[in-house]
């Protein structure tokens, strides 16, 4: 299996036949890219499907810090590693609006590496 590093491509949501979100292929899709060492998360408006509008690039890592000088893997986080922010994206979830405890879609990303886990507001394009 060849391993993906660097910055990924955006991900466009994948539709099902009647041109409503397939959110166990969107799900899929984004696992995989996950697991494949994405270390950000693209923001993208597919309000119109066709015609996708970048919104923003989001990454919570501090690269003035090389995490393979201060961080060791299978060991407990260092204060310096945690300092690095969130590395190695490892699990996503999507929580719908109906599911959400504060009423708006929420997607949360845990990250091996620096064991941390990101909770993200998904808000409207206004």
């Amino acid at each position: 299996m060849t391993r993906f590093t660097g910055v990924w491509p955006a991900l466009l949501t994948p539709l099902t036949e009647n041109d409503h979100i397939d959110f166990a292929a969107t799900r899929r899709l984004v696992d995989h890219l996950v697991r494949c060492g994405i270390g950000g998360l693209y923001v993208y408006d597919i309000t119109d499907p066709v015609s996708p509008m970048f919104q923003q690039y989001i990454n919570l890592r501090d690269f003035a810090i090389n995490p393979a000088e201060v961080c060791e893997e299978r060991r407990p986080l260092s204060e310096a590693c945690a300092n690095a922010g969130d590395l190695e994206p490892e699990g996503v979830l999507f929580i719908p609006a109906a599911e959400s405890p504060i009423g708006v879609p929420l997607v949360v990303v845990t990250h091996e590496l620096s064991t941390s886990t990101t909770l993200y507001r998904v808000d409207a394009v206004q």
